[in-house]
């Protein structure tokens, strides 16, 4: 999977306002605005996978509380990898997602081209 800065804008927990002006104006972004854009865009998603791995080894650690002798020595990674791949199949869910409005959006296009092709002329042009 390919993950893109649109992607990410889409994915992450950003003020929708923000989200849509940026979708909105990012074509016209200079390379240096794109390269600070997708900067901190890993850097928030570098954040919410560390601060979801962090929530989620609370969690694990308060299910096994007194039994810390029983805790395997990859106990830690497998909490990572879990947040890691829930996080991935997230992302993978939004890119579909944006895959299929995209063919909603072409369809309906294509739709629209169509009945406006099979419309009668404006009367004042047949006229000409």
């Amino acid at each position: 999977m390919r993950i893109t800065t649109k992607l990410l804008l889409r994915y992450l927990p950003i003020d929708d306002n923000i989200r849509q002006k940026v979708l909105a104006n990012m074509d016209s972004y200079s390379p240096d605005q794109k390269y600070e854009l997708e900067k901190t865009l890993w850097t928030m998603f570098d954040e919410l996978l560390e601060t979801n791995y962090n929530y989620e080894l609370k969690q694990a650690l308060m299910e096994v509380k007194g039994e810390v002798k029983n805790l395997s020595s990859d106990f830690n990674a497998k909490i990572e990898e879990q947040v890691y791949q829930r996080m991935m199949r997230d992302l993978q869910d939004e890119q579909e997602a944006e895959t299929i409005e995209e063919l909603r959006n072409d369809i309906k296009k294509m739709m629209t081209d169509r009945l406006r092709n099979r419309l009668p002329q404006n009367q004042d042009s047949n006229k000409a």
